[in-house]
């Protein structure tokens, strides 16, 4: 079992990491309670229990560091994982926790680096695990991309089959509705990487070594 919240991982920047899983818990009660997962995460397994909740979404990857447990105690739970390529979320998350630490501190470039680095190894960590071939079953990977903004009807079709959501044709047509007024604004951020001192050229040179300098 890989140990949770790798490189210091938590706190409130993980929010902005572009991981997310949504479970859809549909079973008794488990043998154990998971050890592995935090606080919140055992708090909402106790909503699930008690009925109170059936579906959660957490936009952070740590929680995917207890998935063995968490599938153990509910093998036939349904999961789906939403990432985004790690060059462009790396821009991303640079240019954001950057933003962030400025209001709270003098932050120093480099240093928001070695934090967006670790998050990057602790993203990639977390979803090497449950993407394991071992829940394939449970688990529907979603690639965050273009194809979001150009097939969104199609994805989301599959994340309701896969989660057993309510899809009936009114669903449907309101769904595309919906997606057909949400997506008239969307328009595609530009990051300036100038005072980090990093290209996207570099990132990518970046991204194909840092985790094995984070890890020793």
């Amino acid at each position: 079992m890989v140990p949770a919240h790798p490189g210091g991982l938590g706190g409130p920047l993980l929010h902005s990491v572009g991981v997310a899983s949504r479970a859809n818990l549909r079973g008794g009660e488990p043998e154990k309670e998971p050890s592995v997962l935090g606080d919140d995460q055992q708090y909402k397994i106790k909503q699930y229990q008690s009925g109170k909740k059936l579906r959660f979404l957490l936009k952070a990857p740590e929680h995917l560091f207890g998935f063995e447990e968490l599938h153990d105690a509910y093998p036939d739970a349904s999961f789906i994982t939403v990432s985004r390529d790690e060059k462009s979320w790396y821009e991303s998350a640079l240019v954001i926790t950057h933003l962030f630490q400025q209001m709270f501190v003098d932050t120093l470039v480099n240093d928001t680096i070695a934090f967006t680095d670790r998050l990057n190894c602790g993203q990639r960590q977390s979803l090497e695990i449950a993407h394991d071939d071992t829940y394939s079953q449970n688990v529907l990977p979603i690639k965050f991309g273009s194809y979001l903004f150009t097939q969104t009807y199609d994805v989301i079709d599959q994340i309701a089959i896969h989660a057993d959501l309510p899809w009936d044709d009114k669903k449907k047509e309101r769904a595309k509705e919906v997606i057909k007024q949400r997506l008239s604004w969307k328009g595609k951020s530009t990051y300036n990487l100038d005072q980090f001192g990093l290209t996207k050229e570099s990132i990518a040179e970046r991204l194909g070594t840092v985790c094995k300098e984070v890890a020793k």
